[in-house]
């Protein structure tokens, strides 16, 4: 049964849920995410990362246990969720295996993530290859990568939400065998796809089926209340 506006009132998520950007992303990229979580009744937050996030996944990753450990400490909470966009996914996987995230995170959103990594990166090493260390870490073959994505996350739930046609992050890039990997609909026109699902009515949908407790996610449908958009 698809939860209406009412009863997902009587059983809104109490975790906070926090939100961490992608590459070139400032923080404020984020902010139409937390309203709408929050319009949706969830406890949305945006924490402080590398300026738009070009630094090594490592020290990202360090950056967002240090965000989630202060968001857990002021809601007074034991768990949180955690929604990552595009290499946000990759950093906040690094926190999930390697810094312990798996034990305070119950459920993990990826939102148009390349997890085996993606070639189009290399379109961007001539602009800020030699400022970027994650620029790098995000090619198919780099190993730090392939230790990442080759062995599932214990205890968290993980999803992978991706675009039909995204250049950015492939089916083949962003499905993986130990997640709940779920594929969205945009726009027909490839180059802007990634983009598209960034800014997709269902992708904010989804996000908050899944968030809500159905994780039955080949069912998922479309049930945001309408008041929830501007």
């Amino acid at each position: 049964m698809i939860k209406t506006h009412k009863t997902m009132k009587k059983t809104q998520q109490k975790r906070p849920v926090i939100l961490i950007n992608g590459l070139l992303a400032p923080k404020i990229s984020n902010l139409p995410f937390k309203w709408m979580l929050n319009r949706a009744g969830f406890s949305a937050h945006l924490i402080d990362l590398p300026p738009l996030n070009i630094a090594d996944v490592r020290k990202i990753a360090a950056r967002i246990k240090k965000g989630v450990d202060q968001v857990l400490k002021n809601e007074n909470a034991d768990e949180c969720d955690i929604l990552a966009l595009s290499l946000g996914g990759i950093t906040g996987l690094y926190y999930l295996k390697k810094l312990g995230g798996h034990l305070n995170t119950k459920k993990f959103i990826a939102l148009g993530t390349p997890f085996k990594g993606t070639w189009a990166a290399m379109l961007l090493t001539p602009f800020i290859g030699a400022i970027s260390r994650s620029i790098w870490q995000i090619l198919p073959s780099n190993k730090l990568l392939i230790d990442l994505w080759s062995s599932p996350v214990t205890r968290t739930q993980v999803y992978s939400i991706h675009a039909h046609n995204d250049l950015v992050a492939t089916q083949k890039s962003a499905s993986l065998n130990w997640t709940e990997n779920i594929q969205i609909k945009t726009l027909p026109f490839p180059l802007i796809s990634h983009q598209a699902l960034m800014g997709s009515k269902k992708s904010m949908e989804t996000i908050i089926q899944i968030l809500s407790g159905n994780e039955n996610t080949k069912t998922i449908q479309p049930f945001l209340p309408a008041h929830a958009y501007p």
